[in-house]
């Protein structure tokens, strides 16, 4: 059996190198863009014309003629940003994602290495298209026949994440006891089996310091090399906490693929779980503030992340997941099945 796994390291470009990095970020935005605007467009003509991204990756040349500073990144990452509109609009008319919006160049940037002839690995250093040697933390082994290398930037720190197909044994389930798994806010995960596991939360310190760090960016001037690092020391925190988050959340999915042949889960709704109470003007809303708390809270235990990972790593470790309807699940008696509100309380 393959399968596609990713392996994400810390890299550790030079200026000349982050620089040329920086400008394939800057590329592959305003390709992304310019390709998303041209299809718009042509939706408003009187006889529209269907656009593919084949079509948009055979102008590329033609583009790259009326601005030359495209011919100085990897061709291969402006196609593939084509490739991943195409994919989002995909994804619109499926109904599995809202429709595409434009790239920004604040939060994280990505740009992609389809090609791996064009990449590899060597004495602690990876080789990438035009950047040539970038020295990088390998922390682990890689596995299996490297596919693609993608390039991040996010919170003053660089990436590399090599996505490799790696051979397994086909997945033979290890128990074939089920488990239903309770996420809630008091205590993060519960297992039908009493097993309770507590994800790492945000503390108090953590939020102070977080308000700490926002206020010292709202008091610099906009556009200022001071309010650039506050944002970047924001940007950090935040992302500290995400590795956190993600760590637990990988060690405890793991756990549950591999010791239980079935895993049960509720099919939460996020979106609506955590909506704004604010309402409007005309009707505003009650308990804004502790609403707003809770939603913390929830978003705090990641539970679209959770779910993400039991159903990639069940395919894994041959166990299987089963995604229950949420109505009711806390109060109905699992033994006799009678439903009453009292029944969360236990």
């Amino acid at each position: 059996m393959e399968i596609l796994k990713a392996f994400r390291y810390r890299m550790y470009p030079t200026d000349k190198q982050a620089q040329l990095f920086f400008k394939t970020f800057s590329a592959c935005r305003f390709v992304y863009n310019l390709c998303l605007d041209q299809r718009e467009l042509e939706w408003h003509r009187s006889a529209p014309r269907r656009i593919s991204s084949y079509d948009q990756i055979n102008e590329l040349p033609d583009l790259k003629a009326v601005s030359p500073w495209l011919r100085e990144v990897p061709n291969h990452a402006l196609q593939q940003k084509i490739i991943d509109l195409n994919k989002a609009y995909q994804k619109f008319f499926s109904g599995e994602a809202g429709y595409p919006k434009k790239k920004s160049k604040i939060g994280r940037q990505t740009f992609r290495y389809p090609d791996p002839k064009q990449f590899g690995i060597e004495d602690g250093q990876i080789f990438l298209p035009k950047a040539g040697l970038v020295k990088f933390i390998q922390h682990r082994p890689l596995q299996g026949k490297m596919k693609t290398a993608t390039v991040s930037f996010e919170a003053g720190e660089w990436h590399v994440s090599v996505q490799c197909e790696v051979t397994i044994a086909e997945p033979v389930a290890g128990s074939d006891v089920a488990v239903g798994i309770d996420i809630n806010v008091l205590k993060p995960m519960v297992f039908s089996t009493r097993d309770v596991i507590m994800l790492p939360r945000t503390t108090p310190m953590e939020r102070k310091k977080l308000a700490t760090l926002q206020q010292k960016v709202a008091r610099c001037k906009k556009g200022s090399n001071n309010r650039r690092k506050a944002v970047r020391r924001v940007a950090r925190h935040h992302a500290r906490l995400a590795r956190r988050r993600m760590d637990a959340a990988h060690k405890a999915t793991t756990y549950a693929a591999k010791r239980f042949g079935a895993i049960m889960l509720e099919d939460l709704k996020i979106k609506n779980m955590t909506a704004s109470a604010a309402g409007t003007i005309e009707d505003p809303g009650k308990n804004v503030a502790q609403k707003a708390g809770l939603n913390r809270s929830i978003l705090d235990i990641a539970p679209a992340q959770i779910r993400s990972m039991c159903e990639y790593k069940s395919a894994w470790y041959g166990s299987k997941v089963v995604i229950v309807p949420a109505p009711y699940t806390s109060q109905k008696c699992s033994i006799c099945g009678y439903v009453d509100a009292a029944n969360r309380k236990t």
